[in-house]
């Protein structure tokens, strides 16, 4: 039998006194619960969360596609001097995309590395738990509240296409104009 609270001090003051067995099932059952906590909450979490932005990169992608498709179709509509705003917005959809993309591809890579620590850490406590070897067992602390901050859901608000419809009069006017003939 042994006193947790004067095993370091060396003194027993009449103390509860413990077995060794005792003291270690409850480190384990508090290692149960935190393997609980991660693999029934924190890493179903985390696994939503990739798989999220996968779903947020298709859909930035789509989104990419149709704005093209918009921007190229306005663009046959106007005449060949409006090349250079097509471009412009071409080129402004594609920086928007790709500062998407990295934010996405940063998450990603966040994500997948708490992933992959949790999944760790779940083997680990999986292997205190099957163990016999008390020192291992007594010896470890395992801190389920690293885990606890679970990622945010990204929210994008993709970027959209908005075309003008063209008025052929205000068009016309814009072009210029022929002045009447005036016969005096």
């Amino acid at each position: 039998d042994i006193c947790t609270q004067c095993i370091s001090f060396g003194d027993h003051d009449q103390h509860e006194k413990v077995t060794i067995f005792e003291r270690c099932e409850k480190v384990k059952m508090s290692f149960q619960k935190a393997l609980n906590e991660l693999e029934n909450f924190v890493f179903p979490e985390y696994q939503k969360a990739a798989s999220s932005i996968a779903v947020h990169k298709d859909e930035l992608i789509k989104t990419s596609e149709t704005i093209s498709n918009s921007i190229r179709e306005q663009g046959e509509v106007w005449h060949k001097e409006i090349d250079v705003v097509i471009q412009k917005l071409q080129s402004e959809l594609n920086n928007m995309i790709w500062v998407h993309q990295c934010v996405l591809q940063k998450e990603e890579n966040e994500i997948n590395c708490r992933i992959s620590e949790i999944s760790k850490s779940i083997n680990h406590l999986r292997d205190l738990l099957d163990s016999h070897d008390l020192s291992l067992v007594s010896g470890c602390k395992f801190r389920i509240d690293d885990y606890r901050t679970l990622p945010y859901q990204l929210v994008l608000d993709l970027p959209k296409f908005c075309p003008q419809s063209i008025n052929k009069n205000h068009l016309l006017k814009q072009f210029g104009s022929i002045s009447p003939l005036f016969v005096t």
